[in-house]
């Protein structure tokens, strides 16, 4: 919109100049210390990659390097990529030799991955460990999302008298395909839309416990319930407002640990620990609770200790998790604040050290435990006294999940090497070789750990290329957590793994290129890439999280257009996102661009006044503050003068001092223009009074149709 005070529709047009530059740089990730017993010499054996740089995990740490949002959303991510065991024969979750998800020979699975269950200390290309992965498509998930709800389109069924009891396609196709559920249940199938967020109730022990015993009729019982029951908010707690249901363990044998109502039917009730359990009192509306269940080491020793039967072992191991202190992405912690593991000497990994929470969540009783040893305190503090957790990064979270998942140790090993043996992703510009998409130019850069943790990883690298940057230029690398937008390029990464499709993430990557700055919402601004047509305008990330994939957004005209010309985005707003997808289930799309005109017409009515009249306020009271100042120091001089002057023994004095406007009887003429100098203060005062009801007053206006 440009700026008239007329209520018109603003230009769509402008010049095409050249992209902004990128922000500037925020300081280097915190380093990762390389930790060796001083009983235990080093191996320094090269293996074919570029020999340890210790000085490269030895930089000062900036403790509040990575932005509060940014941090928040790599541990979201990080807890979200914790593994999970699989589900026997019986419905209960092995917690030991199968928790890999998978066989672990020499031989191509399922998964389509080579499985090696050892070690080789020679280099092996990636891409002779990682092949393309069967069945994986919108139709026959890669995996199930039972923890971790999904929002693109995909394949999903439901029992058909329980529509809500969401079952992905993974879970249909491998468990209950081709299965007689004895006339009981029957399914049908949906496919879901962008932006409906899904999880499959299929995967939890509960509903897979019951199936696979052939209990059909307390699993139909169970999934018509189960949906109405209120999804676990995991980690990171939710406050009283939210009225959840909480158990906690009966005699408060553990304390402080509470599950939610999700969790205790997916995973407690049903066991023999259901009746170790009871309901928690009321939660406080001031409080924040969050689901212990949700914890992975907890959850694996529920399951391992609920199918022995044996409380007072989970018991143990509950309270001790409960206890350990949570890790720290990103950030350096004294070595005492915690218990350390690192990998064995024989895998030549110098500085891959993990502290014990991220040990007892993702490696404890994994195909991966074997190859951690616990490090002595005294040890390592003889070298360093704080540690960077090398899970803590969100790559090498990845690559633990993958190694896990596929049952491929050697898959992890080459990625840790290459990882631990490369320069730490970092926000600063730099030069040099970077990665990037091999058709078109596209302003899209990773280093080499990225790279290969995000791409190669997943079979991807033949889409891209290693180019050399020219003499001058810089880049930064597109997968650091701290640039905008990480946040939907993992996501979208993550949709292309699901369904083995890398023009997910390709096109997602075209369309937000040069995207460095969040939405401007209603604030005006020059210099961005816009979307929309005559009607409405919308940043790319309103693009993105509202517009792209749905049934409208064929009519956006102006795609990921620049323009230098000032514009502001108008689908920011939850009003106006709840008005397109109503818009979308009704397909029609004249209401939505008439209500989106009418709420252009009442912006130019409402907001430039609004502006223009918090401005004369901001300007009055700077006049009054100088105002009331200027009468203090008039003040002050009347009664200093006043002071010396000789009235011969009088009191009072015998000439005084005055004006109409503001009264008689002052002893000097600073007197006078003190009170003149307040007087004008006050009357300003009033002024801004009657300003600011007229601004409260626009304000609702505005805030009806934003």
């Amino acid at each position: 919109m440009d700026r008239r005070e007329h209520p018109q529709l603003r230009p769509r047009s402008g010049a095409v100049p050249q992209l902004p530059p990128r922000p500037r740089p925020v300081p280097p990730l915190p380093p990762r210390q390389a930790v060796s017993s001083p009983h235990e010499p080093d191996s320094t054996t090269n293996h074919g990659y570029r020999q340890f740089n210790a000085e490269h995990y030895t930089q000062t740490t900036v403790s509040d390097e990575l932005q509060p949002d940014a941090l928040e959303d790599v541990t979201a991510q990080l807890e979200r990529l914790k593994p999970a065991p699989e589900i026997d024969a019986n419905g209960t979750k092995s917690a030991a030799e199968n928790h890999a998800r998978g066989t672990k020979t020499d031989i191509e699975t399922s998964h389509g991955t080579k499985h090696l269950s050892h070690l080789d200390n020679s280099p092996i290309p990636i891409s002779e460990l990682v092949s393309s992965r069967k069945y994986a498509s919108r139709t026959f998930l890669r995996e199930c999302p039972e923890r971790d709800p999904i929002n693109f389109p995909s394949l999903w069924y439901h029992p058909t008298h329980a529509t809500k009891f969401t079952i992905c396609s993974h879970c249909y196709m491998t468990f209950i395909h081709g299965v007689e559920c004895v006339g009981s249940i029957s399914f049908d199938s949906f496919m879901s839309n962008t932006g409906q967020t899904l999880f499959c109730m299929f995967g939890k022990p509960r509903a897979r416990g019951l199936f696979n015993t052939g209990d059909f009729q307390t699993l139909k019982a169970f999934v018509a319930s189960r949906p109405e029951v209120k999804t676990c908010h995991g980690v990171a707690g939710v406050d009283g407002e939210a009225n959840m249901t909480w158990y906690r363990p009966t005699n408060r044998d553990i304390d402080g640990l509470v599950s939610c109502e999700g969790c205790y039917e997916d995973y407690i009730s049903g066991t023999t620990f259901s009746a170790c359990f009871e309901k928690s009192a009321p939660q406080p509306l001031d409080q924040i609770w969050s689901c212990d269940i949700a914890v992975p080491g907890i959850s694996r020793s529920l399951e391992e200790f609920s199918n022995r039967n044996d409380w007072r072992a989970f018991v143990t191991a509950a309270t001790y998790r409960l206890e350990v202190a949570p890790c720290s992405p990103y950030q350096e912690r004294p070595i005492e604040s915690t218990k350390w593991y690192r990998t064995e000497k024989s895998l030549n990994l110098p500085g891959f050290v993990v502290c014990e929470a991220c040990y007892l969540d993702g490696i404890a009783n994994t195909c991966m435990s074997a190859h951690f040893i616990s490090v002595l305190e005294r040890g390592i503090q003889d070298h360093h006294k704080n540690l960077t957790c090398t899970l803590g990064y969100l790559p090498m979270a990845i690559n633990l999940q993958e190694a896990i998942f596929t049952g491929n140790i050697q898959l992890w090993y080459e990625a840790a090497r290459i990882f631990m043996h490369e320069n730490v992703c970092s926000s600063q510009a730099q030069q040099g070789k970077s990665h990037k998409l091999k058709n078109g130019n596209i302003d899209f850069n990773l280093c080499h750990s990225c790279y290969t943790c995000y791409i190669e990883l997943f079979g991807f690298n033949e889409h891209f290329k290693e180019v050399d940057t020219p003499t001058g230029h810089e880049w930064t690398c597109d997968f650091y957590p701290t640039r905008h937008g990480f946040s939907k390029y993992t996501a979208a990464l993550s949709e292309a793994i699901f369904v083995n499709k890398f023009s997910v993430l390709k096109d997602f990557i075209v369309r937000y290129q040069g995207v460095t700055e969040p939405c401007p919402r209603s604030n005006f601004t020059t210099g961005r890439r816009w979307y929309g047509n005559a009607d409405f305008s919308a940043c790319p990330d309103c693009f993105e999280e509202v517009i792209h994939g749905t049934e409208l957004e064929p009519v956006i005209a102006v795609r990921n257009q620049f323009k230098q010309a000032e514009n502001s985005c108008d689908i920011y707003s939850p009003r106006m996102r709840g008005m397109w997808r109503e818009a979308c289930e009704k397909n029609d799309y004249a209401s939505f661009a008439e209500l989106a005109r009418h709420r252009a017409e009442v912006y130019w009515q409402t907001v430039p006044v609004m502006n223009r009249l918090l401005s004369q306020q901001r300007i009055r009271l700077l006049q009054q503050q100088t105002l009331n100042n200027s009468s203090l120091l008039y003040k002050r001089l009347d009664m200093t003068t006043s002071s010396y002057i000789n009235y011969n023994g009088v009191a009072q004095p015998t000439v005084t001092y005055g004006a109409a406007d503001v009264g008689y009887g002052f002893a000097t003429s600073y007197g006078v223009e003190a009170a003149r100098l307040g007087q004008q203060a006050s009357n300003l005062a009033f002024s801004s009074g009657s300003e600011a009801g007229n601004v409260a007053y626009l304000e609702t206006l505005w805030e009806a149709v934003e």
